[in-house]
C-alpha cells in the first residue's frame, strides 16, 4: 500500500471517530510529516567549476554533522572540539543554497546552488510495518462510554469506506 492512500483512508476513519459520542482525542500512529531538503548536483557543471563529488560531501558531513578536530583534556574528562556551521548557518533553504565551495581548479568560491537544484520536500515521519505490508494505526480515547458500544456505532460508517484492492 501507498503513504498516501493509507493516510487518505486512516482520515477517514479519523473523521467517523471524531464525531462519534464518547471519543475524546483520535491519533494515528504516522505523526507528522517532516520537511527534509533535496540536493540534485549537476555533476557535470559541478566539475567544470573544479569541485568533487568527495568535496561536496565532506563539506554537508562537516557542515552539518561536525567533525572533532581535537579533544580539550579536563581533569576529570575530555570536550570534543568540533567544528561545524552554526545554525543560523545551516537552517534554511536559503542557508543551504549559500554554502560556498573552493574550485581546485581556480581556487574561486561558488555557492551550491550555482551547480545543484535544490528543493524543500515533505516526507513520512515513520513507516509502521505488520508482516512486512506497511500499516497505519487509528488510536482513539474515550470518556463515558464502553469500547463495544463505540464499536458497534462505527463499524457500518467505517465498512462504507470505499478502499482500493490490497487495503484491508
Amino acid at each position: 500500500p501507498d503513504i498516501e492512500s493509507l493516510k487518505l483512508y486512516a482520515s477517514k476513519v479519523e473523521h467517523i471517530l471524531q464525531n462519534t459520542d464518547g471519543v475524546t482525542t483520535v491519533s494515528n500512529d504516522f505523526g507528522v510529516d517532516s520537511e527534509k531538503i533535496v540536493v540534485r548536483i549537476d555533476q557535470g557543471e559541478a566539475n567544470l567549476l573544479g569541485i568533487t563529488s568527495q568535496d561536496i560531501a565532506g563539506s554537508f558531513l562537516i557542515g552539518f554533522q561536525g567533525y572533532t578536530i581535537s579533544r580539550l583534556k579536563a581533569p576529570d574528562r575530555q570536550i570534543d572540539i568540533v567544528i561545524r556551521l552554526m545554525k543560523g548557518q545551516r537552517g534554511t533553504l536559503a542557508d543551504v543554497k549559500a554554502m560556498k565551495f573552493i574550485s581546485k581548479i581556480t581556487g574561486k568560491h561558488h555557492r551550491l546552488d550555482e551547480f545543484a537544484k535544490l528543493s524543500l520536500e515533505t516526507q513520512t515521519s515513520k513507516i509502521s510495518r505488520y508482516n512486512q505490508r506497511r500499516t497505519i494505526t487509528v488510536n482513539a480515547n474515550l470518556k463515558g462510554r464502553l469500547a463495544s458500544e463505540v464499536l458497534k456505532d462505527i463499524q457500518l460508517p467505517i465498512s462504507k469506506i470505499k478502499m482500493d484492492e490490497g487495503y484491508d
